[in-house]
């Protein structure tokens, strides 16, 4: 069972690269609060917050570490949905 970590600041954004919309919103929203978007996307903007964290492409090993880093994820309901569950990592699932 994972313990929950309330002093972990640390959120997975990762929702698919034709998602970019509803990303920007997310991150329009989380830029300003107290934690760290660490976000799986194909395109990095010119000018992202200081408080977020591009990645792309990541390898399966690089990908498992940074899901079990984060205290939770906001992810599609993707294959994603099931590497979340295995690693019991709290998440908000957008369909």
């Amino acid at each position: 069972e994972r313990p929950i970590n309330t002093a972990n600041k640390e959120v997975l954004i990762t929702l698919g690269g034709s998602e970019q919309k509803i990303l920007k919103e997310i991150v329009k929203i989380l830029e300003n609060k107290n934690v760290n978007l660490h976000i799986i996307s194909p395109y990095t903007p010119k000018n992202p917050p200081k408080n977020t964290h591009y990645y792309s492409p990541l390898n399966p090993l690089e990908f498992s570490s940074l899901m079990k880093s984060c205290a939770c994820a906001i992810s599609a309901a993707g294959q994603t949905l099931y590497e979340l569950a295995l690693s019991q990592t709290p998440s908000l699932i957008l369909p």
